[in-house]
């Protein structure tokens, strides 16, 4: 089955988030910066990346109107 939610973010927090998703049987998929698939391809996006990249990402994801939880 196809991942649902886009995790962005390797770090302490990106973990916490695939944890809470694998214990709700949800599909998701974790990437950093190299991500290469369409904003479209998601249901739900978690942020969990530098504070300094935050804004960037949601200007991407939020004309989508797909929903965003941004860590911090």
């Amino acid at each position: 089955m196809r991942p649902r939610s886009l995790i962005l973010g390797r770090g302490r927090w990106g973990t916490n988030i695939a944890r809470t998703l694998d214990s709700m049987n949800e599909h998701w998929f974790m990437a950093g910066s190299e991500r290469n698939e369409p904003a479209e391809d998601w249901t739900a996006v978690f942020i969990a990346t530098p504070a300094t990249t935050h804004f960037a990402l949601v200007a991407e994801f939020l004309p989508k109107r797909i929903p965003i939880f941004c860590e911090k």
